[in-house]
């Protein structure tokens, strides 16, 4: 896979804001939310290439669209290494959202080879999140 300014993987789609930086932003449904069920929602988010998660901001926000007041649950792993058999996974990121809006930082600290990361979301309600990752991707 070449890098381009802007590519899709799976569900999800990575466009180029900066040299080597990506933001990516879900693009299963056509207003590029995640449709929460009042239990645990996972989705899938494979990098695939050699990369840091710098971070990401989380909208989360009722079915018609207002900010949401309820809890939302998120948790982020990401696969331990892609090539081990038994897919072992690594806890990146747990937190209680109890605000409409969410941006964690990671800096520049960790890199990782190709990745999935497994993004589990729950809220009591039928409301709607909207993320954006950004990663820097490193050279092959």
């Amino acid at each position: 896979m070449t890098r381009e300014a802007s590519f899709n993987s799976g569900n999800w789609r990575f466009e180029r804001y900066s040299g080597n930086r990506y933001f990516a932003y879900y693009v299963a449904t056509s207003d590029n939310t995640i449709a929460q069920t009042g239990s645990d929602v996972t989705i899938q988010l494979t990098v695939p290439f050699p990369h840091r998660l710098i971070g990401f901001d989380i909208h989360h926000m009722s079915s018609a669209y207002a900010d949401s007041a309820d809890q939302l649950n998120i948790s982020i792993k990401r696969t331990l290494v892609a090539s081990f058999p038994a897919r072992a996974q690594v806890n990146l990121y747990t937190d209680s959202l109890f605000n409409a809006d969410g941006t964690e930082k990671f800096g520049e600290t960790f890199e990782y080879p190709p990745a999935t990361y497994d993004i589990t979301l729950n809220t009591t309600s039928t409301d709607k999140a909207l993320l954006i990752f950004y990663f820097q991707l490193l050279e092959d």
